[in-house]
């Protein structure tokens, strides 16, 4: 049996203002991650906290990763240098 991480599973913990754009954004935080096993296709999730509190819906999202094993949706993004790139020749 072979595991693989397919994706973390975050949870949204409020929201902040983007500085650059002013919207509203959901401010999410990790709390586990999505295994995949190569030869049978069945996803296994590994929490490694719970979120607790009065912002927590009480939903969990998973967010998949790339090929290198990182997340595709960065939790903050800073000012981005591949500005007007293709988004898959983008560096997260």
């Amino acid at each position: 049996m072979s595991m693989k991480k397919v994706g973390d599973l975050c949870a949204s913990a409020g929201e902040y203002r983007d500085r650059d754009s002013g919207e509203m954004k959901k401010r999410w935080q990790r709390v586990g991650v999505v295994f995949e096993d190569s030869e049978t296709g069945r996803r296994s999730v590994k929490l490694e906290t719970l979120p607790v509190g009065p912002d927590w819906s009480g939903w969990l999202s998973e967010f998949p990763t790339d090929r290198q094993g990182s997340n595709r949706v960065p939790e903050r993004r800073r000012a981005d240098p591949n500005a007007g790139m293709e988004a898959e020749d983008a560096e997260w």
